[in-house]
């Protein structure tokens, strides 16, 4: 029945048991709950205090416990009055825990390897886990398979803007066919329109994007991808001519003269560098530029004749890309002698 207050002599709690009566002979006398005279478990003779004709017995020596009987190494004498049996707490079996009942804060020190390896072998045989969305068995002589990311080694590569445009990316454990994705600095990510796998270690990734850089993302499909860790994939225009091809003047014979060269970058900046190509330029000229404009100048010498040069110019722009241009120089001389008379 309900009640207020502690629960007496039922589970675990200090019990009394019933007096028990020596005769000189007998050493082992059953206990019993002085509330309701049921058997009682102490588990070890260091759970009951025993006192005899008002002497505490020492416990394990003076007597010891079996069960639910204590067992006296001599027998009391007739005349022995058993004061008291105190039993500080019975043993009960707590029976076995519902699932999921046992939590980690109840599980507390430390489990030695021994009571870990039976739980191993008993508990998780034939049991399983979840790994990145997949069931993986435990227990026995069970594998798990580790995936092998792929990695990028190419560190530049360059297509022109807003067409289709090839490039082969380089790197290692590339899967058939991965997904190749192009990621601008503004977070924008654009799929490759085609990807061609050559190898392991050699993608040829088709895409049309506008100007600028983009970082490159490889996933396999197995799930294994990589991210370049900076952009690597510059979009850009060839350089762009603004000084007209064809004649860039007529100079006279011995003249000091200079003529300016002007190409432009996609981003509207100027070209990086001027080169002469081919050809040949008028003898005392040469070609020099400042990152910004090209020039060719000198005093003209060597001819004898009106001549024409003709050569090639190619800029290049900061991504290494080039266009060439053809120019001619006219070197003149005017009408000499006209007649002679002896």
């Amino acid at each position: 029945m309900a009640f207020i207050g502690r629960q007496s002599g039922q589970l675990g709690n200090y019990i009394r048991c019933n007096t028990i009566t020596p005769d000189g002979s007998t050493t082992t006398f059953a206990l019993t709950n002085v509330v309701d005279s049921a058997a009682v478990a102490p588990g070890s003779e260091n759970n009951v205090i025993c006192s005899v004709s008002g002497v505490i017995q020492a416990p394990g020596s003076a007597f010891s416990i079996n069960n639910t009987s204590i067992v006296f190494s001599a027998a009391p004498t007739s005349t022995d009055v058993v004061d008291f049996i105190l039993v500080l707490g019975q043993t009960i079996d707590i029976g076995t825990p519902s699932d999921n009942t046992v939590t980690m804060a109840k599980i507390n020190g430390t489990i030695p390897n021994s009571k870990l390896d039976t739980i191993a072998n008993s508990k998780l045989a034939n049991s399983s886990i979840t790994i990145n969305g997949a069931a993986v068995a435990l227990g026995g002589s069970t594998t798990i398979t580790t995936i092998a990311r792929p990695t990028i080694t190419t560190s530049s590569a360059l297509i022109a803007p807003s067409t289709n445009a090839s490039f082969t990316l380089a790197g290692t454990n590339f899967v058939s066919v991965p997904i190749v994705e192009l990621i601008s600095s503004t977070g924008a990510i654009t799929r490759a329109s085609a990807v061609t796998f050559n190898n392991a270690t050699s993608l040829t990734v088709t895409t049309n994007l506008a100007a600028g850089s983009y970082f490159v993302r490889v996933e396999n499909n197995d799930g294994g991808a990589v991210r370049s860790t900076s952009a690597i994939l510059a979009v850009s225009a060839a350089p762009n001519w603004s000084t007209s091809a064809g004649s860039l003047g007529t100079i006279a014979a011995g003249a000091t003269q200079s003529f300016t060269l002007l190409a432009y970058d996609d981003d509207s900046t100027a070209v990086s560098s001027y080169s002469l190509q081919s050809g040949s330029l008028p003898g005392g000229f040469s070609l020099t530029g400042d990152s910004s404009i090209g020039t060719i100048s000198g005093t003209e010498s060597g001819s004898s004749a009106t001549t024409t040069y003709s050569f090639t110019i190619r800029a290049t722009d900061n991504e290494s890309q080039t266009t060439d241009r053809a120019f001619t120089i006219t070197v003149s001389h005017g009408a000499s002698g006209g007649g002679q008379f002896n």
